[in-house]
């Protein structure tokens, strides 16, 4: 999608600092940050909270006085650029907001509560003879606001706890302040957005990011794992590696198998590919 295509390009710019020179010129470097988030945001509007984290990472962890007086054009142009989007939907349509957001948006958190409630101890599912579709497609969707959230809570206080090991690394401290964006985006969608109404389309940036924070905690694991101190001499024989890697693999069919295999009850072809497509995506 094009969240994840721009969002991807915005990654690039916060990670790898000589990406098309940006560092040459603060303006300019502002200026196409700026316009990068506001792609992300037209893509899904519901996005708009990575202006706050993104000023936050720039404007805190920036020491030069006048690059931070710069990132308030993080703030400004975006901002701008959306009211004018905006304001081309109310003069066409009558309303800020596209139709099918509009639509969408209501007080839903007494519903969302007891989805989640539901999900946890599905009694109506176990005691009665309701059948358990509803639960496996409002459990999904729970599952996408759900495990990006803790996770993210996670990182915040492994970061805080662990700061003066970190703070010169960038890849954890650039999740330290995504991991609020995932947060506040969860919240909002847990508040204002029916569940039923919510899929893996609306979080997939909240996915990236939580990819972002296993895959770093695993690089972790592993380089901190002691692999001459195992005692099982199996696993330091080369000849295992590529039973293991075949293993791995199959492993991740299996996975994919089961995936798709758990949505056979649904009505349409359709159904199956979209709902199994978006636990597959989501891992």
């Amino acid at each position: 999608s094009f969240s994840i295509f721009f969002f991807s390009i915005l990654m690039c710019f916060i990670l790898n600092r000589n990406f098309l020179n940006i560092n040459k010129s603060y303006i300019f470097k502002f200026i196409l940050l700026s316009i990068t988030i506001t792609l992300i945001i037209f893509s899904r509007l519901d996005d708009i909270f990575l202006i706050i984290v993104i000023f936050a990472y720039y404007f805190f962890e920036t020491n030069n006085k006048y690059e931070k007086k710069l990132t308030f054009i993080l703030i400004v142009l975006p901002t701008v650029l959306i009211a004018c989007y905006c304001l081309v939907n109310f003069a066409y349509a009558g309303t800020l907001l596209p139709s099918s957001g509009s639509s969408k948006f209501g007080t839903s958190l007494y519903y969302n509560m007891m989805s989640f409630l539901n999900l946890i101890i599905p009694a109506g599912e176990i005691f009665s003879s309701n059948n358990w579709s509803i639960w496996q497609k409002t459990s999904g969707r729970a599952i996408f606001i759900a495990a990006p959230l803790l996770l993210s809570i996670f990182h915040i206080i492994f970061y805080s706890q662990n700061k003066n090991n970190l703070k010169k690394r960038l890849f954890p401290k650039i999740l330290f302040y995504l991991s609020f964006y995932v947060i506040i985006k969860s919240l909002y969608n847990f508040f204002f957005v029916w569940i039923f109404h919510q899929g893996y389309w609306y979080f997939p940036i909240n996915i990236v990011i939580f990819n972002f924070i296993v895959l770093f905690y695993l690089n972790e694991l592993i380089k901190n794992l002691n692999f001459k101190k195992l005692k099982f001499n199996i696993i330091r024989n080369k000849n295992f590696e590529l039973v293991f890697i075949s293993i791995i693999f199959l492993l991740i069919l299996l996975t994919v198998f089961i995936v798709f295999n758990s949505f056979k009850n649904y009505n349409t072809e359709k159904e199956i590919y979209a709902l199994g497509l978006s636990k597959l995506r989501f891992f």
